[in-house]
């Protein structure tokens, strides 16, 4: 299979992470594998992995709270005349709580309507070892959601981007930033988080700053850390 063809799709787009696309840009320097060995060996398999990383301080800061009212100016994107997703989302935030199972029905419905819109994806998604995953600093990347687009080209890529903000924002946008809102860690959490990465990555011959950076934690899931599981 050609790697160059398939094109990753966030669970979750952010104006905080980097490229112009935010939350769906791979980074073979924190790619996660259970059988990575080197440099070269992450280099390799960067494209195919599709590991997404980000290393904000919190991934849900700009959510809505659990129970909050669907407010369409929290959606980055414009989610088109169809009122059909929007009506989804917010009989999912109604009650307050968003279960695993709600995340889920929204997701399904993004990845249905990026087929509806012509294009070849696989998902739902969630995390398995070996597997992609979307990594961010104090998450357990089971609790995220992936799609994987393919046969992009770069004649239609701008029309694949178009498509995934549309459907995210239609969707499941709301309902999957309230659902990470419920799962974030506590900051004591999320330190821990970290100090389990730097440790595990010392015993696999990491040479870590002083203080040790995130960025390195998120290195030492490259080399099959995973501090996720205490």
């Amino acid at each position: 299979m050609d790697h160059q063809d398939q094109r990753p799709l966030a669970a979750s787009i952010r104006h905080s992470t980097i490229g112009t696309e935010p939350g769906l840009r791979a980074s073979g320097n924190h790619t996660a594998s259970e059988n990575e060995l080197s440099a070269a060996d992450l280099n390799r398999i960067a494209a195919i992995l599709l590991i997404f990383v980000t290393s904000c301080t919190s991934g849900t800061s700009s959510a809505p709270p659990p129970g909050g009212s669907l407010r369409l100016d929290q959606l980055p994107y414009d989610p088109g005349p169809d009122v059909g997703g929007l009506t989804l989302q917010a009989e999912i935030l109604a009650d307050g709580l968003v279960t695993f199972a709600e995340y889920e029905r929204a997701f399904t419905a993004g990845v249905r309507c990026m087929r509806d819109s012509g294009f070849t994806v696989d998902g739902p998604m969630r995390y398995e070892p070996g597997g992609p995953m979307i990594l961010e600093v104090g998450f357990d990347p089971r609790d995220r959601l992936m799609l994987l687009a393919r046969g992009i080209t770069p004649e239609i890529d701008e029309a694949w981007s178009d498509a995934n903000q549309q459907c995210q924002a239609q969707w499941y946008f709301l309902v999957e930033q309230s659902y990470l809102a419920q799962v974030a860690p506590s900051e004591k959490e999320r330190l821990d988080w970290l100090e389990r990465a730097w440790a595990c990555g010392a015993d696999r011959g990491m040479v870590l700053s002083e203080p040790p950076t995130e960025s390195e934690a998120l290195d030492a899931v490259a080399l099959g850390c995973r501090p996720w599981d205490p």
